[in-house]
């Protein structure tokens, strides 16, 4: 990416749109929305529709998706989560005009009905026209992306969020909650946020001030206290943790990259860009303890490289461009790289299959693709190597399906290949 191009412009909130956009992540829930209607105007039975569609989808209230589909029979709180998400599904529906409200009665206007018909020819027709009308109207995702590059202009708008748990910097619960030891943690978490800072972002920045404050803040917490008086028993612990975290997490977005959003907002944002193919985020990237975002887009007056697709053009002429390479002028290049990367991570792994997720995440960085793209490209070298045409040999499993872990919610989205999910690869150059 040539980051000289981007248009910076003024970064400030505009107006208070940025924050029109209501409390949930996934784009589906605005075709749920519409298919339950359409099924009827009714609330209270839109509303039971609407449950169906969701729990099908295995849409969550987080930004996971679930493992599976929902069985048990729905608790009161559970009815009361659901309702809001339709509630607020229902609010910025309106607000794009997709819907309107009539008293007790919903109705689908003629922008709703004809997003239903783009709804029938692909998720990705019908989110595209959803960004449309947010951008719009909000003009968040270009806020979010110029505010990217401007925070890190070497290294092409990345932004990192380093969490190290206290056990991640060699110090155990009970070194933690000891009030004698949690200026020694903040000192060494200071430590290592300052070298992250200084690797990634170009920059040397002091943290003694803001980890002054922090320190400050769980000492007057009482948690400590309360820990202390429990004979020991860390029952306090992941609260202090979790306060360190959020300090740091928003302090990066504050101070550090100036983006003029509350964390929940700016999270909202990344991810919907996310499912758009603009903005990559990860919470699990190798190597790296915490989560990064980056662009996979760019802002620019004049036109892009083929390898880019013009998705908006604003009043200023500036447009924002997905990157969508293609398949015939990359396919070398991803090769190389998918194949350099599994060995980056074999190395830290010493096993010979890896985590599918991890490859695709540092491959997706690495070219600053989506993971779309990743999966598009990934299922045409697959193909390639059946019919052993490449210099590489590709070995895909499932190895342990999600519907066979504990686990409530799937916090990475499966790589599908042949209509099967993988999730672990081996990697070697042909002999």
């Amino acid at each position: 990416m040539i980051t000289r191009n981007i248009n910076t412009g003024n970064i400030k909130v505009r107006n208070k749109n940025l924050t029109a956009i209501h409390k949930f992540y996934f784009l589906e829930y605005f075709d749920i929305l519409l298919k339950s209607i359409q099924f009827s105007r009714e609330p209270n039975i839109a509303f039971t529709h609407f449950i169906g569609l969701k729990d099908k989808k295995k849409l969550g209230e987080s930004r996971y998706k679930k493992n599976v589909q929902a069985t048990e029979s729905m608790s009161n709180l559970t009815l009361h989560h659901y309702w809001y998400t339709f509630q607020e599904v229902i609010e910025e529906s309106a607000f794009l005009g997709l819907i309107e409200k009539d008293r007790s009665i919903l109705k689908l206007t003629s922008l709703g009905n004809k997003l239903l018909l783009v709804s029938s020819k692909g998720s990705e027709k019908f989110n595209h026209e959803i960004f449309l009308l947010m951008e719009s109207r909000l003009q968040g995702f270009r806020y979010l992306i110029e505010a990217s590059y401007l925070a890190n202009p070497e290294n092409n708008g990345l932004l990192i969020f380093p969490v190290y748990s206290p056990l991640k910097l060699g110090m155990n619960k009970q070194e933690i909650v000891s009030s004698n030891n949690i200026r020694e943690y903040a000192q060494l978490l200071r430590e290592k946020i300052e070298i992250d800072i200084e690797y990634y972002l170009s920059q040397k920045i002091s943290l003694d001030k803001p980890t002054s404050e922090i320190i400050k803040k769980i000492e007057h917490s009482g948690l400590l206290e309360m820990t202390l008086n429990s004979n020991g028993i860390a029952q306090n612990y992941n609260k202090i943790v979790k306060r360190i975290r959020d300090f740091w997490v928003n302090y990066f977005l504050q101070f550090v990259y100036k983006i003029d959003l509350s964390l929940s907002y700016f999270e909202l944002w990344v991810y919907r860009g996310k499912q758009l193919g603009i903005i990559n985020a990860n919470e699990f990237y190798p190597g790296f303890n915490g989560k990064i975002v980056y662009p996979t887009s760019l802002l620019m007056k004049e036109k892009a490289h083929s390898d880019f697709k013009k998705l908006f053009t604003y009043k200023d002429d500036t447009s924002l461009y997905a990157h969508t390479p293609k398949w015939v002028l990359n396919q070398h290049e991803f090769v190389n790289v998918l194949f350099n990367s599994y060995h980056d991570i074999k190395s830290r792994s010493k096993s010979y299959f890896i985590n599918l997720a991890d490859l695709r995440d540092m491959v997706c960085f690495k070219m600053k693709i989506s993971e779309s793209v990743f999966s598009d490209f990934l299922k045409k070298a697959y193909t390639l190597n059946l019919r052993d045409v490449l210099k590489i040999k590709i070995s895909l499993e499932s190895d342990t399906l999600p519907e066979e872990n504990k686990a409530i919610y799937l916090k990475r989205e499966p790589v599908i290949i042949g209509g099967k999910q993988k999730n672990i690869i081996a990697i070697e150059l042909k002999k």
